[in-house]
């Protein structure tokens, strides 16, 4: 048996991203399996997978929207005035001090969108501990 299962994984099932050591290059090895394998018949086997390069149908700004996302939770959470008043902090981004664990591609971006709205990154931690 190839381990390969529709059922599984592909397009709209189960969608695999890249992580730690995985990229771009990986993602499109998985979609090229994918596609030369089971997906061969499917219009849109190529979905199998996210962190594609753009040239495998992968987006731009996909390498910062991670780090996108966690600003823009974390700032409807600290926009949420009811929230803010219980835990005695004024509403908003702005002023704000953060700390990152990782600088990673997620963390290097969310500090990048949390500067820009007037946060302080304050601290970084990397595995290292550098």
């Amino acid at each position: 048996s190839s381990g390969i299962n529709a059922e599984y994984g592909g397009p709209g099932v189960d969608v695999m991203g890249p992580d730690l050591g995985t990229g771009e290059q990986e993602m499109n090895w998985i979609a090229d399996t994918y596609r030369n394998t089971i997906g061969s018949n499917d219009l849109n086997s190529y979905a199998c997978v996210t962190g594609k390069s753009r040239l495998m149908g992968g987006i731009h700004a996909r390498e910062s929207s991670a780090g996108k996302g966690l600003f823009l939770v974390t700032s409807e959470f600290l926009d949420n005035a009811d929230i803010m008043k219980r835990v005695q902090l004024i509403p908003g981004v702005f002023g704000k001090k953060v700390v990152v664990q990782g600088f990673g591609n997620l963390g290097m971006h969310a500090s990048r969108y949390f500067t820009r709205a007037g946060a302080r990154v304050v601290g970084i931690i990397e595995k290292d501990c550098s």
